[in-house]
């Protein structure tokens, strides 16, 4: 890499364009050792043209890097990866258009319609259930269900039993040994069912998780995405040190952050005011406003590189509360 090079990459690290006649001043000037104190007096002007410069700099003594060139052209191979790539990010598809609901009851039935049919598809490929019921086909046999969960309850003897309903029915189940299941979860059951009692003696209970993701790249560049989601910064259950642990190694750009090029943040990066009754005695930034703030301070040590995409969650500011 020319020294010239690596000029333009310092300069494009801290997010300054320059005329080409520019570069060859800061070489004359001393070149990388000149470069710190150029960068503290232009940054702020984003794109420095040669009747920028100012005559004074020869007043100025400049900062040195504590290292040699050959250091420096060295450390500049070893940057991350992600690094060396520009973004290549668009919208494909917003959402948030049309999302405005009167919040009747024929609303959240379109709701968990819309979650049945969109989970589905993931539970009736599992090799367990492809051979699965609707709940009105049922007779005594047994069998495998795809519904939703709803009225979970404890039995004395520590069993559980809930309801699942599909698009055609419900029905109750009774499953022993299972941990837990959660009120409006989209599950697979696999069991047998008595006609005559109208309950589904539940054998086991098979999940959505996630799709097996081929090993092959859809992509020739070696870089990839970070995703996470609900950091709920503002309240008092915020894991403020396994966060800054997860900026540090966004910032370290070794074990494995050297190819992150993108952070996803898929909702909920702060706790909001108001979403829940009596959420203030579980928060402890209580102004909406001023977690929007801490968090800008906290994503602003992720480098500059990497690009960040946020969608709103149910806590962030997007709904009346």
């Amino acid at each position: 890499m020319s020294k010239k090079d690596f000029i333009l990459k310092e300069l494009l690290e801290k997010g300054i364009l320059v005329e080409p006649a520019v570069v060859s001043y800061i070489e004359e000037k001393g070149g990388v050792n000149y470069l710190p104190h150029f960068i503290e007096k232009y940054r702020a002007l984003g794109y420095v043209t040669y009747s920028n410069l100012e005559n004074n700099d020869s007043e100025i003594k400049p900062k040195k890097y504590h290292t040699s060139q050959k250091n420096i052209e060295k450390d500049a191979f070893n940057r991350p990866t992600a690094s060396e790539y520009d973004w290549d990010f668009k919208v494909i598809m917003d959402a948030s258009i049309n999302m405005a609901t009167s919040g009747n009851a024929e609303d959240f039935k379109r709701l968990f319609e819309d979650r049945y049919n969109r989970i589905y598809p993931f539970l009736s490929t599992r090799v367990a259930l492809r051979n699965q019921k609707k709940i009105n086909r049922l007779e005594d046999e047994y069998a495998s269900v795809i519904g939703l969960v709803s009225d979970v309850k404890h039995t004395r003897n520590g069993s559980l039993m809930f309801d699942i309903e599909d698009p055609t029915g419900v029905i109750r189940c009774l499953a022993q040994d299972i941990d837990f299941i959660l009120n409006d979860e989209i599950i697979g059951v696999i069991g047998k069912y008595s006609k005559s009692r109208k309950i589904f003696y539940v054998k086991k209970i098979v999940r959505p998780g996630a799709a097996e993701i081929p090993r092959k790249r859809k992509i020739a560049e070696p870089i990839g995405a970070a995703i996470i989601s609900d950091i709920h910064i503002g309240s008092n259950t915020f894991i403020k040190k396994r966060w800054e642990k997860f900026i540090k190694w966004l910032k370290s750009g070794k074990n494995g952050s050297e190819i992150v090029k993108y952070l996803l943040i898929a909702g909920d990066v702060v706790d909001g005011i108001g979403v829940y009754p009596h959420q203030e005695e579980e928060l402890e930034i209580l102004d909406v406003f001023e977690q929007y703030m801490a968090l800008a301070q906290s994503l602003n040590d992720v480098p500059d590189y990497i690009k960040i995409v946020m969608i709103p969650g149910n806590h962030d500011i997007v709904r009346n509360a």
